[in-house]
């Protein structure tokens, strides 16, 4: 009774479909609007993606202009820094070459000074040798008493002799005068060069202590240039640095601009070729009329009256989503249409998957490493025709077991289910074809109870 039941809600259905669409019987639909509409939708993220990249290029750009405009910013004040320290070394060089000629002239004076009070000490010795002899001959007059010097002049023989002792007893006692004399201004004068000479040094000296002051201020001023030359010279580095990145990041940027306008111009290839076939098809669906119907019922009632579709995943019954409009489980792919029915539990990852009804492999589609979510979102997929516009879709496997053209009954194990293609986690999509429209399969498979 429950398979008559179900038969005839599946003819209903069918006559339902078949006052839309006509179909043969015989075509199995490689192709379906959803699969165009997919394609499209694909079309579409990729010129999304494109503007994107496009705006972050442009944005690269004007930041690598940005960078560089305050790099040539840093230049021009290294420039400048580099002017200034080059001034200040000349000052600084120039107050050296002071220092030094102070240093030499007090050396000179300190030479000066040296011979100077060498004189003066030989001055001095002369005064005590000039005073010790002149002591001596005082000493000795003293001691001869006065007549001596009276008895020398009247013992002269004539006048002109007494004169000429007389005289020479004069010239002694000058002599000794004068060479004291002599002797004491050669000191006093001595001694004021020595002044002279120590005060000209002390000048020097506390030019030369100016000059050093100076030359340490310039060395301060020298300093903070330098400090401020390698910060410049640190954010400069630092700056070109962040151009080579941005650079770095506008080449990833174009490189991928490329790769999708490449992507895009593929899935527009693509796009067009679903749409030709797609055609196609309603083209030959439109000239087989109405006998596609009558096939189409008759295939159903043998499946209900053989039991119904085989449940494709033994051992395993939850439901994870249904047939229809959906949010995508897939970032950035937003809402879907949902082409079947998913199928998954705990453990089900390499689990087998078997034929739902007798039939004959149409498509294995295998996913490589150079496909993608977007290009192949189905992943790993069989699909079976099973007679008058019946076909079953078995995607996301891990690996298939059957090949193109190979009779399977149900039952039959024909993959294991894996996560391959736009999928978020391990579970078998199923999908059901009645005359190359796509129906909620579970419409028409029951659900097991374990």
């Amino acid at each position: 009774m429950k398979k008559r039941i179900k038969v005839a809600a599946a003819v209903a259905a069918m006559l339902l479909i078949s006052a839309v669409v006509q179909k043969t019987p015989d075509d199995i639909m490689a192709t379906d609007q959803n699969d165009i509409n997919q394609a499209e939708n694909n079309i579409e993220d990729t010129k999304h993606r494109i503007e994107e990249l496009n705006n972050q290029r442009d944005q690269l750009k004007g930041d690598i202009q940005s960078v560089q405009n305050y790099v040539n910013e840093l230049d021009a004040a290294l420039s400048a820094i580099t002017g200034s320290l080059i001034d200040y070394q000349k000052k600084i060089n120039d107050k050296q070459a002071d220092i030094d000629a102070k240093m030499n002239q007090i050396s000179d004076k300190m030479k000066e000074i040296a011979s100077a009070e060498s004189d003066l000490a030989d001055a001095q010795k002369s005064e005590r040798e000039q005073y010790e002899a002149m002591k001596l001959r005082i000493q000795y007059m003293y001691e001869c008493g006065e007549t001596t010097f009276l008895d020398m002049i009247f013992s002269a023989s004539d006048l002109s002799d007494m004169l000429g002792k007389t005289e020479y007893v004069t010239s002694i006692m000058e002599y000794d005068r004068n060479k004291l004399e002599e002797l004491a201004g050669i000191k006093e004068d001595i001694s004021n060069m020595i002044v002279k000479l120590n005060t000209d040094k002390t000048e020097l000296e506390e030019e030369k202590k100016q000059l050093e002051k100076e030359k340490s201020d310039l060395l301060v001023l020298q300093n903070d240039l330098q400090i401020q030359q390698n910060l410049v010279n640190q954010a400069i580095d630092s700056k070109q640095a962040a151009i080579a990145k941005l650079e770095n990041d506008q080449a990833y940027a174009e490189q991928r601009i490329r790769e999708e306008q490449a992507k895009l111009k593929a899935e527009q290839e693509e796009a067009a070729r679903l749409k030709a076939l797609w055609e196609e098809e309603q083209r030959k669906l439109a000239a087989a009329g109405n006998n596609a119907d009558e096939a189409n019922k008759k295939k159903l009632e043998e499946i209900g009256l053989a039991g119904g579709f085989t449940w494709p995943l033994p051992g395993y019954n939850t439901i994870t989503s249904n047939f229809g409009p959906r949010p995508s489980p897939i970032p950035g792919m937003n809402l879907t249409n949902h082409s079947g029915t998913d199928i998954s539990g705990a453990g089900v990852y390499g689990k087998p998957v078997v034929a739902a009804y007798d039939g004959v492999v149409t498509v294995v589609d295998v996913y490589t490493a150079s496909d993608t979510r977007y290009t192949k979102p189905y992943g790993n997929r069989i699909q079976i025709d099973h007679g008058a516009g019946v076909v079953t879709l078995y995607a996301h496997l891990s690996s298939m077991a059957v090949s193109v053209g190979q009779q399977v009954k149900a039952g039959d194990v024909i993959g294991y289910v894996g996560s391959t293609g736009a999928s978020s986690g391990a579970h078998l999509h199923l999908t059901l074809y009645l005359k190359g429209i796509m129906v909620n399969p579970l419409d028409y498979f029951t659900i097991p109870t374990y």
